[in-house]
């Protein structure tokens, strides 16, 4: 059965109540760590926020644990984007389109459903040399 705080604080971070909804996430969070929608979920806030660097170790911990969702790639690669971190972005962005879960062309990439609208050019991106490192954000940080 589904976590009845998970309706509410989705409501709330429709209305824009974003500090409401996030202590709501964090909550269900303290219960199920492995919840993917809410770290996803959390990612967003973060990004609408400007905590570009948190959106994308949250976005990297959603996409770890549910790499099946498009949506998670796109965001993530917007996160890093923001952040400051081309290189890791372009390595995503390739990772997805490699698993075939990125079809989109990077000039028109823009998320789906859940981060602030921001559009990659295609010239921001760096060919990228290598695949995914597979090196965990959560532990070693984001590559520069």
């Amino acid at each position: 059965m589904p976590d009845p705080r998970l309706k509410e604080a989705i409501e709330q971070h429709q209305d824009g109540r974003l500090p409401e909804a996030e202590t709501l996430y964090r909550a269900i969070l303290a219960d199920d760590p492995d919840h993917a929608e809410v770290h996803g979920r959390l990612g967003d806030i973060a990004y609408r926020t400007g905590h570009f660097e948190d959106a994308a170790r949250l976005l990297h911990q959603a996409l770890q644990r549910q790499p099946e969702d498009p949506a998670i790639w796109k965001n993530l690669v917007q996160a890093l984007m923001q952040a400051g971190y081309a290189d890791d972005a372009a390595k995503v962005l390739e990772e997805g389109r490699r698993l075939g879960l990125l079809t989109v062309d990077p000039g028109t990439l823009a998320a789906s459903h859940s981060v602030a609208e921001f559009s990659l050019d295609a010239a921001d991106l760096p060919t990228p040399r290598e695949e995914l490192s597979g090196q965990d954000p959560d532990k070693d940080g984001p590559q520069r």
